[in-house]
C-alpha cells in the first residue's frame, strides 16, 4: 500500500478510467493560461494572500474569467510533492491519483495574475490551463479591449481603479481613455521634446541621441540598449546580496517575542496584533522536541526571551525563496521591553542597497525571478525583483529586448521583504551576457 492507502492495481484502474484531467496535473505547462473552472454560475472564486483557506481573501476571480497568469506553486502535502516529483520526471500513471487525491482535495496551489494585475493564491482545483489563441494575444492591452477598461473600472479594489485612472506623470483622469491618451501623447514625445509619429519612431530618435556625442555621428542601425534605469537613484553603492546575507547569517540574539501556532509551521512575532514583515519562522535549534513543544504553548499567550540563532535560507516546497528563520536554543517567560525584536534583524537588511545577477525567468512588467539551481537538485533557488518602471518607454524597450531572449540580468536595487521572503526592487538592469 502506498501513502494514500492505495494499491498499485487502484493506481492503474484510476488511470485507465480517469476522464477531464488537467493538461499537467501537477504545473500548468509552459506558455498555457489558466482559466477558472468547477465555480458554480452564481459563486465566485477567492484568490488569497497565502496556500491555505485560513488566508486573507485578497479579491474574487468570476466563473468565466481566463488568461489568468501562472506565477508559482505550492503543494500542503508532503505526499503531494513526492508523486509530484514522480509525474514530472515522466510517472504519467500517476496522473490520475494526484488528480483525484491532491488537487480535487486543495492541495494544490497556484500563485497567479489576473488581467488587471492583482496577484494572489488559489486552489488548483478551480483553475485549468488552456492554450492562449493566436488572435487572443493581439488585443490584450486596456486601450484595445473595452471589456477589459469596464471590468477595471467595476473592479472592488480601489487601488486597481485608481491605477487604471492614472497617467505616468501621476495625473488622475475622468475616464480610462484620458488616462491612456495622455501616456500616448508621452510616449511620442521625445526626449528633446519632439512629437513623433510613432513610439518606435520616438524610441529611436531616443536612442539615436544617447548614442551620439558632438565628435561621433549615431550609427545607421542602433543596437538595443543593455541597461535600464527603472527608477531614479543617487545611489552609487550596491554591495553583492550574498555578501549582505553572509554578514548577517549565522548571528545570535537574544530577543523578545511571542508564538504565533500553526500545525505546519509555527513563527515568532514582536507584537501579538498586525506583526506584518516581522514574522519569522521559528525551528528547533539545540531544544529536544519536548522542549520545543513546551516553548510553543508558553510563548503564544505570554512574552518570552529567546535565544538563538538566526539564518537566512533558501527555503520552500517548490522554489526554494530566500527567508529567515530563527533556531531556538532555549527560552524563558519573561518581558524584557528593552530587548531586541524580529524587527530589529529584518531591519539589518531591509532598505540596504545591493546588486545582484542570475539567470531570470518569467518577465514581465512587474518584474521576474532570478532563477537558478546550484546543486542541479530538483527545487530552483530564486529571487523575486519587483520593477516599478517611471518610464514607459523605458519598460518597452526592456520588454521589447528582454521579454523572451535575455537569459540573464544584473539587478541593483534595494532589499525588500514580499510575504516574509527576501526581494529586490530594482533602480536599474543590466543585460549580461550568457
Amino acid at each position: 500500500m502506498n501513502k494514500f492507502g492505495t494499491s498499485i492495481f487502484q493506481i492503474i484502474l484510476f488511470t485507465l478510467l480517469a476522464s477531464n484531467v488537467s493538461a499537467n496535473v501537477c504545473i500548468p505547462d509552459k506558455g498555457n493560461m489558466l482559466r477558472v473552472q468547477n465555480v458554480d454560475i452564481n459563486d465566485t472564486l477567492n484568490v488569497r494572500k497565502g496556500w491555505t483557506t485560513k488566508e486573507q481573501v485578497l479579491f474574487e476571480l468570476n466563473p468565466s474569467d481566463q488568461n489568468i497568469q501562472y506565477i508559482n506553486h505550492a503543494y500542503k502535502k508532503e505526499e503531494c510533492l513526492e508523486l509530484c516529483r514522480s509525474y514530472l520526471k515522466g510517472a504519467d500513471a500517476l496522473e490520475s491519483i494526484i488528480e483525484t487525491q491532491c488537487r480535487n482535495r486543495n492541495q494544490i496551489w497556484y500563485e497567479i495574475v489576473d488581467p488587471t494585475g492583482r496577484r494572489g493564491w488559489a486552489s488548483a482545483k478551480f483553475l485549468t490551463e488552456y492554450t492562449k489563441p493566436i488572435a487572443e494575444t493581439q488585443n490584450n492591452s486596456i486601450a484595445d479591449n473595452p471589456a477589459l477598461k469596464e471590468k477595471i473600472m467595476r473592479s472592488n479594489d480601489a487601488a486597481v481603479r485608481r491605477n487604471a485612472l492614472t497617467d505616468r506623470n501621476g495625473v488622475v483622469h475622468e475616464s480610462v481613455d484620458a488616462a491612456i491618451t495622455s501616456n500616448d501623447e508621452a510616449l511620442l514625445t521625445d526626449r528633446n521634446g519632439v512629437v513623433h509619429e510613432s513610439v518606435d519612431a520616438a524610441i529611436t530618435s531616443n536612442d539615436q541621441a544617447l548614442l551620439t556625442d558632438k565628435n561621433i555621428a549615431a550609427p545607421q542601425s542602433v543596437d538595443a540598449a543593455e541597461e535600464w534605469v527603472v527608477r531614479k537613484s543617487e545611489q552609487s553603492t550596491y554591495i553583492p546580496l550574498m555578501d549582505l546575507v553572509s554578514s548577517v547569517n549565522g548571528q545570535a540574539w537574544t530577543i523578545r517575542g511571542f508564538v504565533k501556532p500553526d500545525s505546519f509551521q509555527p513563527s515568532i512575532m514582536n507584537k501579538k496584533s498586525n506583526p506584518g514583515r516581522q514574522l519569522i519562522d521559528v525551528y528547533q535549534g539545540s531544544m529536544d522536541e519536548n522542549e520545543f513543544k513546551l516553548f510553543l504553548l508558553d510563548c503564544e499567550v505570554d512574552p518570552c526571551t529567546m535565544t538563538g540563532t538566526f539564518q537566512l535560507e533558501f527555503t520552500g516546497f517548490t522554489n526554494k525563496e530566500l527567508e529567515p528563520r530563527f533556531l531556538i536554543d532555549n527560552y524563558e517567560i519573561a518581558d524584557v521591553v528593552t530587548l531586541a525584536t524580529t524587527k530589529d534583524y529584518i531591519a539589518q537588511l531591509i532598505g540596504e542597497k545591493i546588486v545582484h545577477e542570475h539567470p531570470i525567468k518569467n518577465v514581465s512588467r512587474e518584474g521576474f525571478i532570478f532563477h537558478w539551481d546550484p546543486q542541479d537538485t530538483w527545487y530552483p533557488e530564486v529571487i523575486s525583483v519587483q520593477t516599478d518602471w517611471e518610464d514607459l518607454s523605458v519598460l518597452r524597450d526592456f520588454i521589447k529586448i528582454c521579454a523572451d531572449r535575455c537569459q540573464k540580468l544584473r539587478a541593483y536595487g534595494e532589499v525588500i521583504q514580499v510575504l516574509g521572503k527576501l526581494a529586490v526592487d530594482a533602480d536599474r538592469l543590466e543585460k549580461v551576457k550568457p
